[in-house]
């Protein structure tokens, strides 16, 4: 399960997790899982859905707890 703060959907709350947040920052409003992101991930763009579309997705969860539309550095 995808928690708060784990922007590369690995179900570990650590380090690895900054570089991909800050890219999600950066182009949070895009549908599509920017290349960026994906790299600062780690994750693959194959399949259907991809691993890194498939955690782009999910960023509601880990990125935006309070349904702002946004990804958010802060919890308030």
């Amino acid at each position: 399960m995808v928690s708060f703060g784990d922007a590369n959907c690995d179900s570990v709350l650590n380090n690895f997790d900054i570089n991909a947040f800050v890219a999600a920052a950066l182009d949070a409003e895009e549908e599509e899982a920017p290349h960026d992101y994906c790299v600062a991930a780690g994750l693959s763009e194959s399949g259907s859905p991809s691993p890194c579309q498939a955690c782009w997705d999910a960023r509601e969860t880990w990125g935006d707890p309070q349904r702002r539309r946004r990804v958010q550095q802060f919890r308030s």
